[in-house]
């Protein structure tokens, strides 16, 4: 069975380049050509720069192709463009993108450990791409490979991204200093991603002055200290403002976050725990990933007055919740914690005066034994679930006081809790 499956993908593969073969070779005029999801694509025909008329090439997903055909830049009416792989072969440069002036839309250039000059890369002229919203730059290393950090450094700022920009991500870029074009002109540019730029000390200063970010994720950053204002010794004017998401991932020499402005949702995750203690008014709290964290520093959430959810997922140590950790938080909506593999119990007065929480969710918390009988405190709590915490053994008697509970669902293996009969227009479930 095994050799006709291999037989069968070998088929497979060659029905993929005889389709591109054809089409290149018999059909001149196709405006619009995409092999997205071609997993066993492995490469372009070698003859696509005869395709004049091409307008649209979309190659997402198509994980085995590593370098673009030669002489793309010929295909003067390309508009649209989602990947450019760099390669050192000729043709295959950065600066074939010189000549494809219509470019818009999104795109990603990648290997750009391969541009072998600053002057190559400013040949793309990406800041002239006016209709270009979205750019992925991405560099492509082993684990422990480098590069030349000068050279790499010079190629990012000479790939200066158009004003014109909505989205724009850096992946895997090794060295010191992010890029040296961020101003205010990026009046339109509302989310951006590092991702993986392990080595970069600090965030460009002039960040602080993008009037539209909305969104910034940071992820993978070994070397990153601070986000604030404060940190760059005054050099971010006015801060990371109008912030409505803040995703942090995997930054584990993190130690301060923004103090003098306020963004909507933070997400943490692997990062560490003194960072908690630098949070700002948030009204989304999402930890995730933490394997450090055993308990709550004392008080570390009590300034957080504004905050309406805490997700709290996957801290495999989290052995402990302070039965003063959600004291004053009563604005607080929503409370979940989930896949917390060491947590064992809830103690008692740890939902007192919550009178805003309206739903809680529970799952997989494998060494959970029993529910606190303060979840009699939540008298406006409408949704509770509770799922695939097989070790429960208890359930609170305070269940009686719950008189705002409108759905709940337990799913705890082979546990059987007695439910109270529901109200008028309850729905509570059992599974």
């Amino acid at each position: 069975m095994k050799d006709v499956s291999e037989r069968l993908d070998d088929i497979a593969k060659e029905r993929e380049k005889f389709h591109l073969r054809v089409v290149v070779e018999d059909q001149r005029h196709v405006q619009t050509l995409d092999v997205s999801e071609c997993y066993n694509l492995e490469k372009l025909p070698k003859h696509m720069s005869r395709m004049r008329s091409l307008r649209h090439l979309y190659i997402e997903g198509c994980r085995l192709l590593n370098h673009m055909p030669p002489n793309i830049g010929k295909l003067s009416c390309l508009g649209s463009l989602s990947r450019f792989i760099v390669d050192r072969r000729r043709g295959c440069d950065i600066d074939e993108l010189e000549s494809l002036l219509n470019l818009g839309g999104s795109l990603r250039i990648e290997h750009l450990e391969k541009v072998k000059s600053p002057m190559e890369a400013k040949k793309a002229n990406l800041v002239g791409r006016m209709n270009l919203e979205r750019l992925h730059l991405h560099w492509y290393y082993n684990l422990n490979e480098v590069g030349d950090q000068k050279l790499n450094e010079q190629v990012l700022n000479a790939l200066e991204a158009p004003p014109t920009l909505k989205l724009l991500q850096i992946s895997n870029f090794r060295h010191g200093h992010l890029p040296n074009w961020f101003n205010a002109n990026f009046e339109n540019l509302v989310s951006i991603c590092f991702n993986g730029c392990k080595n970069s000390l600090e965030l460009p200063a002039a960040m602080g002055k993008l009037p539209s970010l909305t969104s910034l994720y940071l992820r993978g950053m070994d070397c990153l200290l601070y986000v604030d204002n404060e940190s760059y010794n005054g050099q971010l004017s006015g801060g990371l403002f109008r912030l409505e998401n803040l995703q942090i991932h995997n930054l584990p020499n993190l130690e301060r976050l923004s103090r003098a402005e306020r963004s909507d949702e933070l997400n943490i995750l692997e990062c560490n725990e003194t960072v908690l203690e630098s949070v700002a008014p948030y009204s989304s709290l999402y930890i995730s990933d933490n394997d450090d964290l055993a308990s709550f520093p004392s008080g570390v959430l009590h300034h957080l007055t504004g905050l309406k959810a805490i997700k709290i997922v996957r801290s495999r140590k989290l052995q402990h919740l302070q039965s003063d950790m959600l004291i004053g938080l009563t604005a607080l909506k929503e409370l979940s914690i989930r896949y917390c593999d060491m947590l064992e119990c809830f103690p008692m007065g740890i939902f007192q005066d919550l009178n805003s929480l309206r739903r809680m969710r529970i799952e997989n918390c494998n060494k959970l034994k029993s529910l606190s009988d303060s979840f009699g405190d939540l008298t406006a709590l409408e949704t509770l679930e509770v799922s695939g915490s097989s070790g429960l053994e208890t359930f609170p008697n305070g269940l009686n006081n719950l008189s705002s509970l409108q759905r709940l669902t337990l799913s705890v293996g082979s546990c059987c809790f007695q439910i109270l009969p529901p109200r008028h227009g309850q729905n509570l479930n059992v599974a």
